[in-house]
């Protein structure tokens, strides 16, 4: 037995330059190498004392000979999402979508007809008003090409599986049929009723997960502050019209929703109720939902005039 056998082997170079460069390197990050040279191999063969040291020689390493570094760990958030299972009614939302999506291969677009509010564009819920109320829900099914239904089913897959998982089937239906019936209303009285997707739904779930962990922050899940923010930063974004028609509105009013329903399930998760801290937020979520209702049913057609 040799002194190496407790230590930890990194790898093997037969260049002394790259070799020592390393090592050099590790020193100043106060991590000690050992560099033995292999005479039968004519090989360089460095050591770390230590696991933790191990890790950050070795990555090093792997860049220094050329390799790929190795992935980054998912963020400890990501790794409850994905931990959590694939909710029922998750399941069964995504499905619909899904059939709603194909049946245009085979059935046209008379499934879709069926699944806008109206399929008049003059204002009026005719349908609704003589008895066809799914209307007022079902647009959340229907997506207009490939990379729109991918888009939400994978941010519905991830946050509505963890949403039903920690709080249960019943909260999750209510929280999807309120956000994605007042989305609905206010995206038709915008711009009329031929929009549809899961997305004022995914804001929700992003807007209560957001919030839940700002009022009951030793709640298990949450997302990545990062994730947040370019949610937030794409909510954003399709208000510029490079996108071409998207359903803004419908995303505020899901994000004030989720918002606002995260306020109230977090401050009473936690059992601590600050009136002047749920007044901001839900005002702020308020902000997100009328202000994006202004400006698309007031702003943007008096640009568009102009």
């Amino acid at each position: 037995m040799n002194e190496f056998d407790n230590m930890i082997k990194i790898g093997e170079l037969a260049d002394k330059k790259i070799t020592e460069e390393i090592v050099s390197e590790m020193l100043k990050r106060n991590i000690h190498l050992e560099k033995v040279y292999d005479s039968q191999n004519q090989m360089f063969v460095l050591y770390a004392r230590d696991e933790e040291s191990a890790t950050v020689a070795f990555d090093y390493y792997r860049v220094k000979v050329g390799f790929a570094p190795p992935p980054k760990p998912l963020p400890k958030e990501w790794e409850s999402i994905k931990n959590a299972p694939l909710g029922k009614l998750t399941i069964v939302f995504l499905a619909i979508s899904l059939f709603v999506y194909g049946s245009r291969l085979f059935m046209g677009d008379s499934l879709f007809e069926l699944f806008f509010m109206s399929n008049n564009q003059n204002g009026e819920l005719t349908e609704i008003k003589n008895g066809e109320y799914w209307r007022l829900f079902t647009p959340v099914f229907l997506h207009f090409n490939l990379l729109h239904i991918l888009f939400n089913g994978m941010w519905m897959k991830d946050l509505g599986s963890l949403i039903e998982h920690h709080k249960g089937m019943l909260f999750y239906l209510v929280l999807i049929l309120v956000s994605g019936l007042l989305s609905n209303l206010g995206q038709f009285y915008v711009k009329g009723p031929f929009f549809g997707g899961l997305s004022g739904i995914v804001y929700a779930l992003l807007g209560f997960i957001w919030m839940n962990k700002r009022f009951f922050p030793k709640v298990s899940y949450s997302l990545p502050r990062n994730d947040v923010l370019l949610m937030i930063g794409w909510f954003f974004f399709c208000f510029t019209g490079l996108l071409g028609p998207i359903a803004n509105t419908a995303h505020g009013i899901g994000l004030a929703i989720g918002m606002i329903f995260g306020v109230f399930s977090g401050s009473i998760s936690a059992k601590t109720f600050n009136p002047v801290l749920m007044l901001g937020f839900c005002l702020l979520a308020l902000a997100f939902g009328a202000g994006t209702f202004a400006f698309e049913f007031f702003i943007l057609p008096m640009i568009s005039a102009s």
